[in-house]
């Protein structure tokens, strides 16, 4: 577990994008940390989770190996080459994180150390706004404002769910993480975030343990109030942008439009490339599909949907095995809030609803931006793997937090 609590650290802490990181050696922290731990944790092989038992997991690993099979035809190779490593190297942190949370305790400590590193983002955003979008703060995978927005709109109930779960050691720290995250995704300005993080909140409602409504209106009401007061006037003023783009109105702003015109051009390459053309194809095939004023001032331009991005990229095959990880995790979910209702046990459907809140802020956060690249993605696999087998064994055992 310090092994993972090392790699999350890494993760947050970012050293190549941060001032200090001239003074250590230029190395992959992040990969090495991970394999480390991986290694130790199956070479000590005593009450840990078996991840092949787990669906979504062996769904993952398919839809990795059909992007290695797409190598033989992709668009282009240089961008495939690079999507096939890193999602290789997704199913080898898949495979650990899984590993290693086999209770409860270790899974909220794994939800505990995503909250303290997002805070730690906060902070850094706190202190280095300037104004306008907040971009080039988070870190590798989630500098951009709109992957920072979704990536902290899914933590921010990460805390909720251990503030609520009152665990003596932790409740007030996860309660202070949520103010300075709640700012981040103010400065991050991002319109699918907002929209994102709202389908989030109805889903930790309808997630949460069935005797607590009142708690959940009261908490709830103070995080809306909370995010209302840090979102200043120019927040609000690209928020009211949203109606506009949802019905196509004059009034919609250039980036909304374009990314209209980018969903056309999207349907039309899946329409000529059924099986795929391989990691990235949209921007590969921007420059046929998309008219040049839509383009990016860098030339070409990137998805902005997940979902498109699937279809596009890995085809018809990939699509479904992605609407197969979602479907799967969706019943996860589902299952682990009965068998909390029928053992009682409110801290693990807490937990439960802070990660089925998170995977919903990914999906809904997915029909305006691309995250097949986020790695949260992939934690939250693991995460609603984990608690669905730890909430099934407590169904049989009726003891709380244990993997037997």
């Amino acid at each position: 577990m310090y092994g993972l609590y090392t790699y999350v650290a890494v993760f947050y802490l970012d050293a190549p994008s941060r001032w200090w990181e001239q003074d250590l050696p230029n190395i992959r922290w992040s990969f090495i940390a991970a394999l480390i731990t991986l290694t130790v944790t199956l070479i000590q092989q005593d009450n840990r989770m078996d991840w092949r038992r787990h669906t979504a997991v062996l769904l993952f690993i398919s839809y990795t190996l059909w992007m290695w099979i797409q190598s033989i035809w992709a668009l282009s190779p240089a961008d495939h080459s690079n999507g096939v490593t890193l999602f290789t190297k997704f199913c080898i942190v898949l495979v650990m994180v899984i590993t290693l949370l086999d209770n409860r305790e270790k899974l909220q400590g794994f939800l505990f150390a995503n909250a303290i590193g997002c805070m730690y983002i906060g902070y850094l955003a706190y202190t280095s706004y300037s104004g306008g979008r907040l971009d080039g703060v988070g870190g590798s995978g989630i500098d951009d404002s709109n992957t920072l927005g979704m990536h902290m709109s899914a933590v921010v109930f990460f805390a909720a769910a251990i503030f609520m779960t009152r665990s003596k050691q932790v409740w007030l720290i996860a309660a202070a993480t949520v103010p300075l995250i709640l700012n981040t995704i103010a400065m991050a300005g991002s319109r699918g975030a907002l929209l994102a993080m709202v389908c989030g909140g109805l889903a930790f409602a309808f997630l949460r343990p069935q005797d607590q409504k009142k708690q959940i209106l009261f908490y709830g009401a103070i995080g809306l109030l909370a995010f209302a007061f840090l979102a200043g006037g120019d927040y609000w003023n690209r928020m009211r942008s949203i109606s506009d783009a949802a019905t196509r109105s004059e009034n919609m702003d250039r980036s909304a439009e374009s990314r209209f015109v980018v969903i056309e051009a999207q349907l039309e390459m899946a329409k000529k490339y059924p099986l795929g053309g391989g990691h990235r194809t949209t921007a590969f095939l921007s420059y046929i599909y998309i008219p040049e004023e839509y383009q990016s001032s860098e030339g070409g331009r990137s998805s902005h949907n997940t979902f498109l991005s699937t279809l596009v990229d890995q085809g018809i095959p990939g699509l479904i095995l992605w609407l197969m990880i979602v479907t799967r995790l969706s019943k996860y979910s589902r299952d682990v809030r009965k068998f909390s209702a029928n053992s009682d046990s409110n801290n693990l459907c807490w937990l439960n609803a802070g990660i089925g809140a998170a995977i919903i802020v990914i999906l809904a956060g997915g029909m305006f931006a691309p995250f097949l690249r986020a790695e949260i993605y992939v934690w939250l696999i693991a995460c609603q793997c984990s608690i669905y087998t730890i909430a099934k064994s407590n169904t049989a055992t009726g003891v709380e937090g244990s993997s037997k």
